[in-house]
């Protein structure tokens, strides 16, 4: 039987076009819709890519119609009313998302346990669940993890489109979510800032940013001190006359066998964070798709639809670098 198409909402902007881009090299043959409001901008990007056709649709419409029967609806545009997943429970098909924050997630959640036997998946961790991944990973090491730190680095010539500009806008001025000791914390001002020294000795200013990542690592490591950090600055490999990259710095601290160590754990991506986005949900969308697989029912996250290991090879195969580095908690170092 021929698969059915799969829709991309949002699909001509950076996130979504990179996404159906990838998914298509993933599993080639399966019709994509490019979707978007624009459609003469959704047939430019559908042009480009194989088995791929675009459809009109508007994120403020209620009633969304798309001809024909659809095997599942991809969103990386904002949908603030939750028309989109509206849609896919009208249609009964499997619908992923990149889209809410940690502070709005709760409305997907509460949506999706309304229809427990429809898979959801909710991907809106940071670069589409490639930081949380990466964390469990590096865990995977420990016995016990006390603290873990994660920052992103976002080059600050990497280009972000509308909908991400006004995401950010959104947490601008919030107090960023954590775990400290074991609690709840809601950081701002000083207690918000920190730095990292990067893996070419720079030192970068950060500031703690509320994601749905830290939940996910709480539920998965059980850790007391959990912060996500963002930075912004040159890459370090456009740095060393690269290209501009998409870079995750993951430091651990806890018990090992050995006794305490602590970790640090490096990612790099050439091609920037919304070509790096794209290729992540793509590698999800292909272990969460009942035509790949039986499909888990109700709410998913990355970590429950495929290993960090699975999910972190595939990332390496496409020119990804990874790198952990252990050490003593005196700070000897060893690869």
């Amino acid at each position: 039987m021929a698969p059915k198409p799969v829709l991309f909402i949002g699909g001509s902007g950076l996130v979504g076009r990179a996404a159906a881009h990838a998914f298509s090299a993933l599993r080639p043959g399966t019709p994509i819709l490019i979707a978007g409001r624009n459609l003469a901008r959704a047939r430019q990007v559908a042009s480009r890519i194989p088995y791929a056709s675009a459809v009109r649709v508007d994120l403020s419409e209620r009633n969304i119609e798309v001809p024909g029967p659809l095997g599942a609806i991809v969103l990386s545009a904002p949908d603030h009313a939750l028309n989109a997943l509206r849609f896919a429970q009208r249609c009964g098909v499997p619908y992923a998302t990149v889209t809410p924050w940690l502070t709005e997630a709760s409305m997907e959640a509460v949506a999706a346990s309304h229809r427990p036997g429809l898979p959801v998946l909710l991907a809106s961790h940071w670069w589409a669940g490639a930081a949380t991944m990466l964390t469990l990973q590096a865990a995977s090491l420990f016995t016990t993890v006390a603290s873990a730190r994660i920052v992103a680095i976002v080059d600050d010539e990497d280009a972000a489109g509308p909908a991400t500009d006004a995401d950010m806008g959104r947490s601008a001025g919030v107090p960023a979510f954590a775990l400290h000791d074991g609690q709840r914390a809601w950081l701002s001002g000083a207690d918000a800032q920190s730095t990292l020294i990067t893996a070419d000795g720079r030192v970068l200013e950060t500031e703690a940013y509320s994601l749905i990542d830290i939940a996910s690592l709480s539920a998965a490591l059980g850790a007391p001190n959990i912060r996500f950090d963002l930075a912004t600055g040159e890459s370090t490999s456009r740095r060393r006359c690269g290209a501009l990259a998409a870079e995750l710095v993951v430091e651990i601290e806890g018990e090992m066998a050995c006794g305490k160590a602590r970790s640090r754990s490096i990612l790099e991506y050439p091609g920037g964070q919304a070509n790096f986005t794209g290729l992540s949900l793509a590698i999800l969308l292909t272990h969460f798709l009942p035509e790949m697989r039986s499909a888990p029912s109700g709410l998913q996250l990355p970590e429950t639809v495929v290993s960090a290991d699975v999910f972190l090879g595939q990332l390496e195969r496409a020119g990804t670098q990874i790198a952990h580095n252990l050490g003593d908690m005196a700070g000897d170092s060893r690869r």
